[in-house]
């Protein structure tokens, strides 16, 4: 039940929204591959991509500091996720590249919690009857220079962390999110949706 009203709540965002159509099929290829596989971990970060970056240039300085500015607002390290954000995608970049594989890492599965969060984020944010007006060929690059300018401006930053907050109580489902064990390859972290 909590699930259709989720899904009800949330169906036209997606729909009207390309870009964020585009981030969830990546992120369900994603977590379908598992992100300590390279596929699973160039999908996860090519969902990032979707989100956050509007432009050939810059794209790992953007994506990185959109996202972590963004997390920061519902409780993640900012300053961690600006680092390992930054670090996921120099290894996608070397992945991407002909770089080979990577060696193990026990962190890439916050490569997947960044991406579910920023989703959600995503969705949140399109919710509002405000942004859903803007042009659609506009509305990603509005929403990315009003968090852009949220950055610098302390009324604008507390708005969106309010309304962010809010919209993240949509989210909170009362099942496990996160499965550990140990694997051939060492430990592992699973987070589902």
């Amino acid at each position: 039940m909590l699930i259709g009203k989720l899904h009800d709540k949330y169906t036209n965002v997606v729909s009207e929204n390309d870009f964020i159509e585009i981030a969830m099929d990546y992120f369900y290829e994603a977590e379908k591959k598992f992100v300590y596989s390279n596929e699973g971990f160039i999908s996860a970060v090519i969902s990032m991509e979707a989100l956050f970056n509007e432009g050939p240039s810059d794209i790992k300085y953007k994506l990185s500091l959109r996202a972590a500015f963004l997390l920061g607002l519902c409780g993640i390290d900012p300053f961690e996720a600006f680092d390992k954000l930054k670090d996921f995608y120099n290894k996608r970049s070397k992945l991407v590249h002909g770089g080979g594989t990577l060696p193990h890492d026990p962190d890439r599965y916050l490569v997947s919690k960044y991406t579910r969060r920023s989703i959600i984020i995503f969705m949140i944010l399109l919710k509002d009857e405000k942004r859903r007006n803007i042009n659609k060929n506009k509305r990603k690059t509005e929403i990315l220079k009003e968090i852009d300018h949220a950055m610098l401006n302390n009324e604008m930053r507390n708005s969106l962390k309010k309304e962010i907050n809010n919209g993240l109580k949509d989210f909170k489902l009362t099942i496990p999110r996160t499965f550990e064990g140990e694997g051939e390859d060492g430990n592992y972290r699973v987070t589902a949706w």
